[in-house]
């Protein structure tokens, strides 16, 4: 079983804040390779409450961790965006530096399932700290910049977001 926990805010976005707590079950492991299924639920200020299925993929050879985690934004409420979206957070890399602490690169990308928002990807890119204290307890906190330009707009955002993994 895995159990996630997660804080994102964005402030350029008009102090966009998300709360997301999921469950999740190991499903096959091959070699080193574990692949998980989640359900998420989260709600976030001004985008209302969704749903958050999804596919998380780790990997770890020696010193060196890969994580690809995959999910689909199913909004609740009206006050939310009212299109699906295929969303890429994270896909990293980390190396152990020493003891428990891992950084790496971290990428974002959000793909809409809406013909009218094709225009609209997003990618974000940043920086991944991870605090791993034992086989079934790790922290993490990233921090990811993003320039996005929109047929008409353009707009810069950086992100901020702290989670919690716990597996047991």
């Amino acid at each position: 079983m895995l159990t996630t926990i997660s804080c994102l805010s964005v402030p350029q976005a008009n102090d966009r804040q998300e709360l997301a707590l999921g469950l999740g079950y190991n499903i096959v492991t091959l070699g080193d390779m574990q692949v998980y299924v989640l359900l998420n639920a989260a709600t976030a200020k001004k985008l209302g409450n969704h749903l958050q299925p999804a596919a998380y993929f780790i990997d770890a050879v020696g010193n060196t961790t890969g994580q690809l985690y995959i999910f689909q934004y199913i909004p609740l409420s009206n006050s939310g965006a009212e299109v699906r979206h295929l969303i890429i957070d994270p896909l990293e890399v980390l190396y152990r530096l020493a003891g428990p602490l891992s950084l790496g690169p971290s990428l974002y990308h959000l793909e809409p399932q809406n013909v009218d928002m094709v225009n609209h990807r997003v990618t974000k890119y940043g920086c991944k700290a991870a605090l791993t204290l034992n086989s079934t307890l790790q922290f993490n906190l990233s921090a990811r910049q993003s320039v996005t330009t929109f047929p008409d707009f353009t707009v810069e955002e950086t992100e901020y977001l702290l989670g919690l993994l716990l597996s047991f």
